[in-house]
């Protein structure tokens, strides 16, 4: 215990200070002196305890209140609607923000209008969702959203009555298409898929000419008669087509590539030393084509290089696929990602009576680095036409055994699929007749389904499960078949001109099966039907335009 007159400590108990000789206090007096002064400091604590305690519960209520209208404006902000925002958060920025979208969508209305006053429906329905996008509370946008998507639609069929009563079948299968996707899930829907996929129009060469034919065979569109049409293809997003024209009375000339648009305009060559009987290959993103070149080949001869050129319809130089390939390269398909291009290559004969294409081929890929690969080896000889799947991954070859037909023995061809990322070869068909194989398969738009020809007169469509379904045409067939655009049908293309051609509709009640009287040139270089692209934009999963450096740019 201490002193309180000197502060010496002392021992328990002592009467009196042992430095000052002072009166010690007793014990429990001192531990009362220390109470009171703790209770001393508590008393001086408290007024500062309760200020704080006030800030707190001040600030408390203060972030409640700022809690409350920080959720008001975000609701308001959801909403759309500035008359939401309570008046004490007028000058924050979330606010200022919502009314100047509101005044945006006053002018996004007010343009609107005066669109619908000019007769274009379509352009004031495109104002207008944006409008309903940034304020869905703006009920005067989607009140006049509505009435411009009905006043559109009204057009729409308007233009559709007016291209159905002039033929126009390209109008017919554009505006019945928008249709559809603007009714999805409706019955009206359904039927406007099916006027869409019934009046797509084929493109064939018709005495020379090149026409755009209903499916039906009843209307038809001349496209071009300015030059000779040999071998039509669409382009992928079917507004150009491209064919091979050349003088019919004299092989010994290398035919020109034109491409023209689908309504006749801007007809114009692309290339200069085509085969006469080159089917072209358009990319993927339509800014290419790739044939085979008599560029280093002399059709009176038969002598030198057959190759195949990949020209750029922007102009650019054409680039020799195969180049340092020292063997023919011919029959060319573009991949779904247009990063390559597959080709059939023949060694150079040395047998002066042989053909340049009698020798045993090989299925070679070019990709635009420049790198060549051999996909089949020595295991398919006969390979005569390619088709990619539309995954990209594999390749569908058709196969004859010219051997075995020249001699005679009834020998069959076959359709076959390469993996390209194992190597594998699958054969998917055999014992095709070699006069049907001169005719490529062909893949439906969606890409689950090929189909070719099998004997005089079987179409054979195969699934993407490889289930197979065998149909009788009910006549005597070219080879030849091509689907609709929708993929709804199937043209398999008659032997003869002057027979009808076979549509094969495909549908929940089963496969019904119409004639189709289309009139083509038959005689080589043919003219033979094409309904849909053999590529189309969606294909792949590369499809987008080459940027400048990249591919067929270079």
């Amino acid at each position: 215990m201490f002193c309180t007159t000197c502060a010496q400590p002392n021992p328990s108990g002592a009467a009196v200070c042992q430095r000052c000789g002072a009166p010690m206090p007793a014990a429990g007096a001192q531990r009362s002196s220390r109470v009171i002064s703790q209770r001393r400091g508590l008393v001086l604590a408290l007024p500062a305890i309760a200020v704080a305690a006030s800030l707190i519960i001040a600030s408390g209520a203060r972030e409640f209140r700022e809690l409350a209208i920080g959720q008001q404006i975000a609701s308001a902000v959801r909403a759309g609607d500035p008359a939401a925002i309570p008046a004490s958060a007028a000058d924050l920025p979330a606010a200022a923000a919502l009314r100047a979208a509101a005044d945006e969508n006053r002018n996004l209305r007010q343009r609107a209008i005066v669109l619908l006053g000019a007769g274009d429906p379509a352009a004031a329905a495109e104002l207008l969702r944006i409008a309903v996008m940034q304020l869905p509370s703006d009920s005067d946008a989607r009140d006049l959203l509505a009435a411009a998507e009905a006043a559109d639609l009204a057009a729409q069929r308007g233009e559709l009555d007016r291209a159905s009563a002039t033929g126009n079948l390209l109008a017919i299968e554009r505006i019945a298409r928008g249709l559809a996707s603007r009714l999805d899930g409706s019955a009206d829907a359904a039927a406007m898929r099916d006027l869409a996929d019934r009046s797509a129009p084929i493109a064939l060469a018709r005495d020379a000419d090149l026409w755009l034919v209903a499916p039906d065979g009843g209307n038809g569109m001349l496209v071009t008669d300015n030059v000779p049409v040999a071998r039509p293809v669409w382009s992928p997003d079917r507004t150009r087509l491209a064919f091979v024209s050349s003088d019919f009375l004299s092989g010994d000339l290398p035919a020109l590539l034109f491409v023209i648009d689908a309504t006749g305009e801007n007809l114009h060559p692309v290339y200069y030393a085509a085969h006469p009987n080159a089917i072209p290959s358009w990319s993927p993103d339509g800014r290419s084509i790739a044939l085979t070149s008599v560029e280093d080949w002399s059709l009176t001869a038969e002598t030198g290089r057959l190759t195949i050129a990949a020209v750029a319809l922007d102009g650019g130089d054409p680039i020799d696929i195969g180049e340092n390939l020292g063997a023919h390269a011919t029959t060319p398909a573009w991949s779904p990602d247009r990063h390559a291009i597959a080709f059939i290559s023949r060694p150079f004969q040395t047998d002066p009576t042989l053909s340049a294409l009698s020798g045993p081929a090989t299925v070679m890929l070019w990709s635009d680095d420049g790198v060549l690969r051999n996909l089949s080896g020595n295991a398919l000889p006969g390979a005569n036409r390619l088709l990619w799947n539309r995954d990209g991954h594999s390749l569908i070859v058709l196969s004859r055994d010219l051997a075995g037909a020249d001699a005679g023995s009834g020998t069959l061809g076959s359709v076959s699929e390469i993996d390209l990322s194992t190597g594998g070869i699958t054969t998917i068909a055999d014992a095709i007749p070699t006069s049907s194989s001169g005719w490529g398969p062909a893949s439906s738009p969606e890409g689950g389904r090929i189909a070719w020809v099998e004997g005089a007169r079987s179409v054979i469509v195969r699934n993407e499960n490889g289930e197979r379904q065998e149909i009788d045409a009910g006549r005597i067939l070219s080879g030849a078949v091509t689907w609709s655009p929708g993929g709804s049908e199937l043209l398999a293309v008659a032997a003869e001109p002057g027979r009808p051609s076979a549509r094969i509709t495909f549908g929940p009640a089963g496969t019904e099966i119409v004639d189709a009287p289309l009139r083509y040139d038959l005689e080589w270089p043919t003219g033979t039907p094409q309904w849909s692209a053999a590529l189309n934009p969606s294909a792949g999963t590369d499809t987008e335009r080459p940027q400048p450096g990249a591919g067929l740019d270079r």
